[in-house]
């Protein structure tokens, strides 16, 4: 583990001087971002001025309140852990590095403007920039994980990336609207509650880079909601340095259970920054506010989901380029029944189907898709903050989740609990 933690210092060491220098090129352009929060209240077609102003006025704030002088990230510190800036007016911390200027951690907390309203306003208005530019993005290099902020991935409150942050895994993908039925046995509150039709989209492509054997397929689904912050769903196969084949729909989850291969990935131990539990995503904000933003009196949700393909599949077993995988997306036709799913309600607990997805729209690629949009990860232990019980049940081979205490301490500021800079 110290050869390995070595290695990583040095490789991000080598690797951030270069990769700073591409941010700073990037960051000439305000319109990196494109349409962000309040340019959503506009309701209004996109334009560069509301780009360009939006980008000015869609500032991350800090722990301590202070005004941001330089751009947030990761930049330097122990293995690239906590997003930070240099601030304004004596205002922050003072460094232990010569001439000792002010600092902050930052903090990407959501617009309430923006979120108060309806989740068809805003659904819109995303969709709207999604469609904006049909070119694809690019996959960026994958030394960027090493040099970014995890915590990021789990704190950020927006529905797009902090400026001048890259889409290291996922970055090419299509992007179509979707309708989640859930069947009207569901136990659950929330986005899965019994009865509920629920509208959103879903982001498909490969976690990494096309392999000569095939992909790595992963889903990430938003659903906007009225009121609150946008409701997220991250499923994938498994974390392989090998493709497995060429077809996206096969079954995915909330959990990646091969977990030699997630603790051997140097991903996997970037992710062991922000979480105990690298290999689990957590469900509970997913069952806390229905799509028109109704609170559950008492929030009940899901231990795992699990997709299981519906009516489509790709040729397994045929190679294609990046481009050509995006024309079979575009071909699955609107109202496709593309996944069926299951959950367990505890650890311990029968999988059992409970809803489907069916698709509203055909797919697309999206620059704004590839650059900008934004899926939170949640943490599995605000699960366990809710269901402590569930610590117990873990099967042994389902680690590398720690069931300690610590997995119990909920903590979306953990670059402000301990001083890392």
């Amino acid at each position: 583990k110290v050869l390995v933690t070595t290695a990583l210092l040095i490789v991000a060491a080598n690797c951030a001087s270069a990769l700073e220098q591409i941010d700073r090129t990037a960051s000439k352009d305000l319109n990196i971002n494109g349409f962000t929060d309040e340019c959503y209240l506009k309701d209004a077609d996109a334009s560069e001025s509301c780009s360009q102003y939006i980008e000015q006025n869609t500032e991350p704030t800090t722990l301590k309140g202070c005004k941001c002088k330089s751009k947030c990230g990761a930049h330097d510190g122990i293995l690239f852990r906590c997003d930070w800036c240099y601030t304004e007016n004596g205002c922050g911390v003072s460094s232990m590095i010569p001439p000792f200027p002010k600092y902050d951690y930052c903090h990407y907390l959501s617009n309430g403007n923006y979120e108060k309203q309806t989740w068809q306003t805003k659904s819109r208005s995303l969709w709207r920039k999604l469609a904006e530019n049909n070119t694809r993005g690019d996959f960026p290099k994958p030394e960027y994980l090493l040099v970014e902020s995890v915590q990021t991935s789990f704190d950020n409150q927006w529905d797009h990336l902090p400026h001048g942050r890259k889409k290291v895994l996922h970055g090419v993908g299509s992007v179509c609207r979707v309708r989640l039925q859930i069947s009207i046995d569901s136990p659950y509150t929330g986005i899965l509650a019994a009865g509920e039709t629920t509208e959103g989209l879903i982001r498909m492509g490969s976690a990494i880079k096309f392999k000569p054997d095939g992909i790595v397929p992963g889903n990430s689904f938003k659903f906007m909601r009225t009121g609150v912050h946008s409701a997220n769903l991250l499923t994938l196969h498994k974390v392989s340095s090998k493709g497995l084949g060429w077809d996206h729909f096969i079954n995915q989850s909330t959990h990646v259970n091969q977990v030699e291969n997630f603790k051997q990935w140097v991903g996997g131990q970037k992710f062991n920054q922000a979480t105990n539990c690298i290999n689990k995503l957590g469900l509970s904000d997913l069952c806390m506010w229905s799509q028109n933003g109704t609170k559950a009196a008492t929030p009940i949700f899901p231990w795992i989901i699990h997709l299981e393909p519906g009516n489509i599949h790709f040729p397994a077993n045929i190679p294609v380029t990046v481009d050509e995988l995006m024309k079979e997306y575009s071909g699955i036709p609107e109202g496709s029944l593309i996944y069926t799913l299951h959950a367990k309600a505890s650890p311990k607990a029968e999988l059992k189907q409970f809803g489907v997805v069916e698709t509203m729209s055909s797919c697309q690629t999206s620059q704004y898709g590839d650059k900008n949009l934004f899926f939170r990860h949640q943490r599995i232990e605000e699960d366990f903050a809710l269901r402590p019980e569930w610590l117990n049940e873990i099967d042994e081979d389902e680690k590398p989740c720690d069931p300690g205490p610590a997995s119990t301490q909920v903590s979306v500021q953990q670059c402000a609990s301990r001083d890392v800079r």
